[in-house]
């Protein structure tokens, strides 16, 4: 086609420049053939009417050929609408594959990861304990390849598209870490996380996509750590927050540094610990995209620093995240074992202009706790047992120290915790805005009481509820997901009615409505998101329609799903949902998300 079009513009000149030479001519030779003699006026006339004839045929040819071209255009176009036709079925059919991963794949693997934590709450010998053991290990171990591969099939989707809001560092930095906790307490490491009160109290960037490096990083860490812990830090910096991700595991050698930020690329160390090898190739894009660099420092043996500053300029007035409180170069002594806690929180100390001193061993703790001008005190589980030889001698002692603790440690140590001559206690992770609240601000006689006073409530909040905690609604389509949520709940002292789906949901409610058993209402209720028929935003929709029509107070309604993207949270938040508990929940998890909901004043207001 081509070869035949350069042919014909050849010939014809299909140009308008060369149609108005030739029709020029033309009217030249005409004009002067009156002039010329008879022979050659005839040539005269026949060249000029073949002038003429040559230009009405360009035209004709080259009219022709801009509708050969626009039809070809018209083609290309069509061709373009079927191409893009075809990339939009293929995305849409990619994103129905990641949601039924996530459904179909991680829903299951959920249930073997929690119904393996119910088998281990029971009696077991040392060796099926193991059993079990080895059960949870390769259960979260698959949920992380699952994390992973549906990270990478959404950042193909939107092709990493960042969408800046405004948010708050400390709390996301925290968020993660409380979230990434309990992976990292049931290997018996420990998870800090430090954020200086320098950062501005608020700042503009993509909270979601910082969110899922910090947890693809914090997750590789604690994969690879086995003594010691990791430790998540955010800093000020001159152009924006640097953020790092410092653990104690195997290293990584200098060979190997830039190969691990390549799709599937892993160590030796990696290869032998599972994984796809997409998270940090993943990480690396998404810093990149977000105006950042993704570095790692690291020698064999000594741990791994990975880190990166991002451009988050101040939103708002800018003004600093923290109180302006300060410990004015008091001395806070820290009685807590070598690692990641006790840095977080002699960082913290100096942050806030104290001098933290270490105590090493229980002789100088105790040494301290005979010492009146220790003012401040803060020890960690181990020293428990002293704490209560303290408590039976001098309690007035106890009233500077706090105790610092895991969750899982509360129930063992509730003595102390409950214990109102105690200082207070501290949870770890540690939350910047609690250490403010219960260490800085201990001066203030009032704040530490009342500080005391609702910690101390919250605890014992925790303990399980009588049986009649209150009814629950629980839709889940899942056998092996319901039964865990059940007994979870039941642990959890409520009184879960299982149903199928979000339209028996719905019907149930009616029911008790039309029946006017408002006694029977369960007190929340718990949707999955993905079941065939009426899922569950569309149940939530229902049911607070049901709430408006009749004039109930507003119920608690958490979602729960096996995916930990921010779409379904944003869907289900949209639809009328409080929270969103993620595939396998326990029982501090759906108290806790109910606590908060109660004290944000969501739950209760009449509709």
């Amino acid at each position: 086609m081509t070869a035949r079009k350069s042919w014909r513009q050849r010939l014809f000149g299909l140009s308008l420049i060369g149609v108005i030479v030739s029709v020029a001519l033309a009217l030249l030779l005409i004009y002067h053939a009156a002039i010329l003699g008879p022979g050659l006026r005839e040539l005269a006339l026949l060249a000029g009417a073949g002038l003429i004839g040559y230009a009405l045929l360009a035209m004709w040819a080259a009219r022709r050929m801009d509708r050969r071209r626009i039809a070809e255009l018209n083609g290309l176009l069509n061709d373009l609408r079927r191409a893009r036709r075809a990339a939009e079925e293929a995305l849409q059919a990619r994103t129905f594959l990641s949601a039924a991963i996530t459904h179909e794949l991680r829903t299951p693997v959920s249930g073997v990861v929690g119904m393996a934590g119910l088998l281990r709450d029971t009696d077991l010998t040392p060796e099926q304990e193991s059993y079990v053991t080895a059960i949870e290990t390769s259960g979260r171990a698959l949920l992380s390849m699952v994390d992973e591969l549906l990270d990478t099939a959404q950042a193909d989707d939107n092709d990493f598209s960042i969408r800046p809001a405004a948010f708050e560092v400390a709390r996301l930095v925290e968020d993660v870490c409380e979230l990434m906790a309990p992976r990292a307490h049931a290997k018996d490491i420990d998870l800090a996380s430090f954020i200086s009160p320098d950062i501005p109290a608020r700042v503009e960037g993509d909270a979601a996509r910082i969110r899922q490096v910090l947890l693809n990083l914090v997750g590789n860490a604690i994969r690879f750590t086995d003594d010691g812990g990791v430790l998540v830090r955010a800093e000020a910096a001159e152009d924006g927050v640097a953020f790092g991700i410092i653990d104690s595991g195997p290293g990584i050698a200098q060979e190997e540094q830039a190969a691990i930020f390549e799709p599937h690329a892993q160590t030796a160390h990696g290869r032998a610990r599972g994984g796809s090898g997409l998270g940090l190739a993943i990480s690396k894009r998404l810093v990149a995209r977000m105006g950042g660099v993704l570095r790692v420092d690291s020698r064999p043996g000594e741990g791994a620093r990975f880190h990166f500053t991002l451009p988050l300029p101040a939103a708002g007035d800018g003004g600093p995240a923290a109180p302006g409180e300060r410990c004015d170069g008091a001395r806070i002594l820290l009685a807590v074992e070598p690692g990641v806690r006790r840095t977080a929180l002699a960082d913290y100390v100096a942050a806030y202009q104290g001098t933290p001193v270490i105590l090493r061993d229980e002789a100088a703790l105790k040494a301290a706790l005979g010492d009146a001008a220790a003012s401040r005190i803060i020890c960690d589980a181990r020293h428990a047992d002293l704490l209560r030889r303290e408590l039976a001698r001098n309690p007035q002692t106890l009233r500077r120290v706090w105790l610092l603790l895991k969750p899982e440690e509360r129930r063992a140590l509730r003595d102390l915790v409950e214990e109102e001559a105690l200082g207070g206690f501290l949870l770890m992770p540690l939350r910047r805005a609690t250490f403010v609240a219960q260490v800085v601000e201990q001066d203030v006689e009032g704040r530490i009481a009342r500080a005391a006073t609702r910690l101390r409530r919250l605890v014992a909040d925790d303990a399980p509820s009588p049986p009649d905690g209150g009814p629950v609604l629980l839709a889940e389509d899942d056998p092996v997901n319901a039964l865990l949520a059940t007994r979870r709940l039941q642990q959890a002292g409520f009184a879960p009615l299982h149903v199928s789906d979000g339209a028996a949901a719905v019907a149930h409610m009616e029911k008790l409505l039309q029946a006017n058993d408002v006694e029977a209402l369960p007190r929340f209720i718990i949707l999955d998101v993905h079941m065939p028929g009426m899922d569950g935003p569309a149940a939530a929709q229902r049911i607070r329609q049901l709430e408006r029509a009749h004039h109930l107070a507003r119920r608690p309604i958490l979602a729960l799903t096996a995916s930990g993207g921010d779409d379904s949270r944003a869907r289900c938040l949209a639809a009328g949902m409080d929270g969103v508990l993620r595939k396998p929940f326990d029982a501090d998890g759906v108290r806790e998300m109910l606590r908060d909901i109660e004290m944000a004043g969501r739950a209760g207001a009449p509709m």
